[in-house]
């Protein structure tokens, strides 16, 4: 059960007025000023500014009310205890507030300042991470042409804490400030037309020690040399062991060496397609003496090399602007 009501609080129990009483002409008026209000369990909730101001003559006893005084009297502030309902709704109210501030403090900030930290948990190792959409095309097509698209690599330097880009096995894009920003490693860069200072993105680790970055998976990949790096994984679709059409034995290994095909004995798939007119990925086979082009394609277990051609036959193989798959010069099956 509630226990409410109203009631009548005093304010003032005497104050001296400054005016003859209109009874006896006595100047020894006095004034009891009282207010209502509204309680909760007693608890003063709501005051009503309706100030209720009695007058009275201690030299005649005389009670009376007047109209001018009331309105003389009635500045008398309503005392604070009796609005509680105020300082309720500021207990409720003030919680609410300094959440709201401490997460505005703590947020992300615009991108367009450099709020970000730097790197209280510094990445202490080197390295380079290629993206999984390429390795994935690349072992399903054993194309490297194909695959080039879906090609990156992040390579991060520990010692200086900035991150790098391969786009497309091709060109790099210079070097991003890596900084910390609630847990997720971001990286910074110059805007190219003020030169402030901005986020581009961010990245994660994965436990697996691989990366997570614009809704891709990055595998990493020990060595420092980007490039030996990427050569290796395309030379991978090569490697193993092969029959030519007399049943000779032809095998590619993992270190670029080969063996049974004339007289080749190392081999080199061509990674980089950017600007390269050319209908079919091609792998340079070579010994000390000469270096040999041949396009590729499989299909299934068959690998089959083509005789490259030229649109103009007054340039080299790797300098001419149209390439043009040639007569079929080799079939090997995979055993």
């Amino acid at each position: 059960m509630i226990i409410k009501g109203r009631s009548i609080w005093t304010i003032r129990k005497q104050v001296q007025v400054n005016k003859a009483c209109e009874h006896c002409n006595s100047f020894e008026v006095n004034a009891q000023i009282k207010i209502p209000y509204y309680h909760i369990f007693f608890i003063p909730i709501y005051a009503i500014d309706q100030k209720e101001i009695r007058f009275f003559c201690s030299h005649c006893n005389a009670y009376y009310e007047n109209g001018q005084l009331h309105k003389e009297l009635n500045y008398q502030p309503i005392p604070w205890y009796l609005n509680s309902w105020k300082i309720g709704l500021a207990l409720v109210l003030l919680p609410i507030i300094i959440g709201i501030t401490m997460n505005l403090l703590t947020s992300n900030k615009p991108n367009t300042t450099a709020s970000s930290k730097e790197v209280e948990k510094p990445i202490i190792s080197s390295g380079q991470w290629v993206s999984k959409l390429f390795l994935e095309r690349l072992e399903r097509t054993k194309d490297p042409l194909l695959a080039q698209d879906d090609a990156q690599i992040l390579i991060i330097n520990a010692s200086n804490q900035t991150l790098n880009f391969i786009y497309g096995l091709h060109e790099g894009s210079g070097d991003y400030k890596i900084k910390l920003n609630n847990g997720n490693y971001e990286y910074w860069g110059e805007k190219p037309d003020s030169g402030d200072s901005i986020k581009y993105g961010q990245f994660t680790f994965l436990p697996n020690g691989n990366i997570f970055f614009e809704n891709n998976e990055y595998v990493k990949f020990p060595g420092e040399d980007a490039a030996e790096m990427v050569q290796k994984l395309v030379n991978r679709i090569m490697e193993g062991q092969y029959v030519d059409s007399t049943d000779s034995k032809v095998e590619f290994y993992s270190n670029k060496q080969m063996k049974g095909l004339f007289d080749y004995d190392t081999f080199e798939v061509a990674f980089d397609y950017v600007g390269d007119d050319t209908p079919l990925p091609y792998v340079f086979l070579k010994n000390k003496q000469v270096e040999d082009a041949f396009m590729f394609e499989f299909s299934g277990d068959t690998l089959r090399l083509y005789q490259p051609l030229c649109g103009d036959s007054s340039v080299s193989f790797l300098n001419c602007d149209q390439k043009l798959k040639g007569p079929l010069k080799i079939t090997l099956i995979k055993n």
